[in-house]
C-alpha cells in the first residue's frame, strides 16, 4: 500500500474532492435460504448508480474456448486469457469492458461497490473493479473460486485507473460473490483484501445499527420489530461504506500498513473499518444508511412470509422511510436513496442506471434473471431473461438503444415528477404484477423455445408500457414546473452534453422572478 503520511495535504484534498464531487451510490444484497419465501432459493439484487449520461447495457456472452497464447484486452490492461470462459448475462456501462453485475451459467453472481479509504485510490491504469467482476463471471464455477481469483488478480495486476464517465473518478472496490452454497463479502484496498462468508446466522453489522429505517409494514408490526432485537436471518447488504467484522481472512499487508501509519494500535485487536474508514465519504455517501435501510426492509419481508422476487424489486425501487414525506427528486442536493435520482449536486450527482435481480433455485442449474435494461427502477420494469434466452432486441446495440429510449421517458417524468408519478407508479405496479405472475419457476425447467417465447412476450409488455407512458406525458402538455431553478439547470446541462432536447424548463416562473425583482429594486 502507498504511504499516506508523505502526502497528507494532497491526499486530504483528493479525499474531500472525491467525497463531495463523486457520490456514486450502488446498493447490493443477498437473501440466502432461510430468509426467502420458498426457503430454498437464493435471491440477489443490485442497483448500479453511475453518471446520469452513462448508458448502461445488458449483454449475454456465450461460452468460448481460447488457445494457450491468447490475450484479453480489459478496459485498460491486457492480460492472459483463460482457456475457457463461461456464458453469462451482465449489466455494464457501455464504454468499459467490465460490468457492474452479472451471473454466469454455473450460478455464480457478482456485484461490486465503490469504496474510498484513507489510502488514496490508484490512478495508474490497471484492472477496474468492473473488470474483476466480469473476470469472475467468465472464469469461476463457484463463489469460492471467485474469492481466490480476486486475490490472484490483485497480486498480479492490481486495481486502478479512471472509472468515471466524462470525468475522472478513482476508487477501491468491495464485492459480493454468491452461488447456491456460499456468499462472500470481499473488500479490497489497492492490492490488499479482506473477506468474510455470509453465514446463515448473519446479524446486522454494528456499523449499520445506528440507523433504524421504517419497514414497509403496519405500524404495529414495525414497532414490534424495533422494540426488541429480531432473530437473525441470512441476509447481507453492502453499499459504499466499509463493513464491520468479524472477518474470516485478510491479506497480511492490510494490518501491517494500518499499524505503520498509526491507524491501528498493534497491542489492540485490529479494527479494519475504524483503521481505514474515510470519514467524509462514509458520512456524505450515506452508504451505511442505505445498507441498513435495504437490510431492514428485507428482514421485514423475511419475517412476514419470506423474501420474494417481488419484494426484492420493491426494495430496489425504495426512496426512503415513511417519516420522510413524499419523495421528490427535485428536493435538495443531498440524500442518497436505494433507487437513486440525480439532483443538482454536488453530492447527489449520480442515478441508478441499471438494476438486476437473480434467483438461484435448488436443484436447477439455470438461474432466473430479471433486468430493467434501463435507469430508475421506480419508473421501469423488470423482465425475465436466461443465459440461453434473451429478448429479440436485435443484439447489443438494441439494448443500448432501449436504454436511451427509456431515458427519454425518465427525464420527461423528472421534469415534472409530482405531476406524473402517481399515474406512472400505478402503471408500473399493474404491469410488473402481470410479468411476475406469468414467470413461474417452472419456466426454468421448460424447453428453450417456451422460455424464448415468454421472454419476448414480457419484453413486449415492457415496450407497451413505455409507449403508454410516453403518450400519457405527451397528452399532459409541456412541463409547468419552473421553480426548481438549479435542478432544471443541472438537467439541461446533462441533456446538452448528449445533444438531446431537454424537457426541463429554463426560465423561472414569475412566482420566483417577481420577488427577486422586488428585492433587487429595493436594494437599488
Amino acid at each position: 500500500l502507498p504511504s499516506s503520511s508523505s502526502s497528507s495535504s494532497s491526499s486530504i484534498f483528493l479525499s474531500i474532492y472525491l467525497s463531495i464531487y463523486y457520490m456514486f451510490s450502488c446498493d447490493t444484497f443477498v437473501c440466502l435460504p432461510g430468509s426467502t419465501a420458498d426457503d430454498g432459493s437464493t435471491l440477489f439484487g443490485k442497483n448500479s448508480d453511475r453518471d446520469p449520461n452513462e448508458a448502461h447495457e445488458v449483454i449475454c456472452i456465450q461460452q468460448m474456448t481460447y488457445t494457450h497464447e491468447s490475450k484479453l484486452q480489459c478496459t485498460y490492461l491486457e492480460i492472459d486469457q483463460a482457456n475457457v470462459t463461461y456464458a453469462c448475462v451482465m449489466s455494464k456501462p457501455q464504454w468499459m469492458w467490465g460490468c457492474e453485475m452479472g451471473v454466469n451459467e454455473h450460478g455464480v453472481i457478482v456485484g461490486n461497490e465503490a469504496i474510498l479509504s484513507r489510502v488514496p485510490p490508484c490512478k495508474t491504469k490497471a484492472l477496474l473493479g468492473m473488470d474483476i467482476v466480469r473476470l469472475i463471471l467468465e472464469r469461476c464455477r463457484t463463489s469460492t473460486e471467485g474469492v481466490q481469483l480476486v486475490k490472484e488478480l490483485l497480486s498480479i495486476y492490481g486495481q486502478g485507473g479512471n472509472a468515471g464517465f466524462g470525468k475522472e473518478f478513482y476508487y477501491h472496490n468491495a464485492y459480493m460473490i454468491v452461488d447456491r452454497d456460499h456468499a462472500y463479502i470481499m473488500e479490497t484496498i489497492a492490492r490488499e483484501w479482506i473477506v468474510k462468508e455470509v453465514s446463515r446466522d448473519t446479524s446486522l453489522p454494528s456499523s449499520y445499527s445506528s440507523y433504524p429505517p421504517s419497514t414497509p409494514f403496519s405500524s404495529s408490526s414495525s414497532s414490534s420489530l424495533s422494540s426488541s432485537p429480531p432473530p437473525t436471518v441470512p441476509i447481507a447488504t453492502i453499499s459504499n461504506a466499509l463493513n464491520e467484522g468479524p472477518w474470516d481472512d485478510m491479506s497480511r499487508g492490510l494490518k501491517e500498513h494500518a499499524v505503520r501509519e498509526g491507524w491501528s494500535n498493534p497491542t489492540n485487536p485490529f479494527n479494519y473499518r475504524e483503521s481505514y474508514k474515510e470519514y467524509l465519504f462514509d458520512y456524505a455517501g450515506e452508504g451505511a444508511v442505505r445498507a441498513c435501510r435495504s437490510r431492514v426492509l428485507l428482514e421485514g419481508y423475511a419475517f412476514h412470509g419470506g423474501v420474494t422476487v417481488e419484494n426484492v424489486a420493491s426494495v430496489l425501487r425504495d426512496h426512503g422511510g415513511e417519516g420522510e414525506g413524499k419523495f421528490d427528486p427535485r428536493d435538495g442536493f443531498s440524500g442518497q436513496k436505494i433507487c437513486m435520482h440525480a439532483g443538482y449536486g454536488p453530492i447527489r450527482s449520480s442515478q441508478t442506471t441499471g438494476s438486476m435481480i437473480v434467483r438461484l433455485m435448488p436443484g436447477l442449474s439455470r438461474p432466473m434473471i430479471w433486468v430493467t435494461c434501463a435507469s430508475a427502477p421506480c419508473l421501469s420494469l423488470y423482465f425475465p431473461v436466461w443465459i440461453d434466452c434473451f429478448p429479440n432486441m436485435g443484439g447489443e446495440q438494441m439494448s443500448l438503444l432501449f436504454w436511451k429510449i427509456h431515458e427519454g421517458l425518465h427525464r420527461a417524468v423528472l421534469a415534472d415528477y409530482s405531476r406524473y408519478i402517481d399515474w406512472i407508479t400505478d402503471e408500473v405496479e399493474k404491469t410488473q404484477k402481470r410479468i411476475f405472475e406469468s414467470s413461474g419457476s417452472d419456466l426454468a425447467n421448460g424447453n428453450v423455445l417456451e422460455r424464448k417465447q415468454h421472454v419476448d412476450s414480457c419484453f413486449n409488455e415492457v415496450l407497451a408500457y413505455e409507449d403508454r407512458a410516453s403518450k400519457y406525458i405527451d397528452n399532459q402538455g409541456k412541463s409547468r414546473t419552473t421553480h426548481h431553478i438549479f435542478y432544471n439547470w443541472a438537467w439541461r446541462s446533462r441533456d446538452r452534453k448528449l445533444g438531446w432536447y431537454s424537457p426541463f424548463p429554463l426560465i423561472p416562473s414569475m412566482s420566483i422572478v417577481g420577488p427577486m425583482v422586488v428585492v433587487i429594486l429595493a436594494g437599488l
